[in-house]
């Protein structure tokens, strides 16, 4: 199963990279929570669709969010991390409703929307370990560069590793 599966599953490896942070510096890099983005490829295929279902499935996906950021902070989401899951949940909302509107997904739209799973996993998962050991969200879109082959794509890594350098050096 995957390490972030559920709020437990995600404790456990937050203990794991708290250990290690004793030693060094890290960099942890999350995936979605387990199952989410093929969820968000239906909803944005639904809203391609002009189904309306999309809309019921979002809410599915945002509440599976709010709940695993309640179980890990006791109920009571900082009101920082509550601001910004809203507005990623807001912005996701407005991808699909274009999709719907446009009826039309194309491979760059289907990444967007793929893309939120791994942001809002790694705000959720971030501020949860911020309790313990500060730590930094750092959206992965300011310093992994790829090719343009949208749904494909390939990581440029002479670009990234330059981009992480010089995003890292702030």
């Amino acid at each position: 199963g995957s390490s972030v599966a559920s709020p437990e599953r995600i404790r456990g490896a937050v203990r794991i990279v708290l250990e290690a942070s004793k030693k060094d510096k890290l960099l942890v890099v999350v995936s979605a929570f387990q199952g989410i983005t093929d969820k968000l490829l239906e909803c944005a295929r639904a809203a391609e669709r002009g189904d309306v279902t999309y809309q019921t499935q979002f809410n599915l996906i945002a509440d599976r969010h709010w709940g695993t950021a309640k179980a890990l902070h006791g109920n009571k989401i900082p009101k920082a991390l509550a601001e910004k899951i809203q507005q990623l949940l807001n912005d996701l909302h407005d991808v699909l409703h274009g999709v719907y509107l446009l009826r039309h997904c194309p491979p760059r739209g289907f990444d967007l929307t793929a893309s939120f799973g791994e942001r809002l996993s790694a705000l959720i998962i971030s501020s949860f370990v911020n309790k313990k050991h500060p730590s930094h969200f750092a959206d992965a879109r300011n310093f992994v560069v790829t090719d343009d082959q949208f749904m494909h794509a390939e990581v440029l890594f002479e670009q990234t590793n330059s981009a992480i350098q010089k995003y890292f050096k702030q």
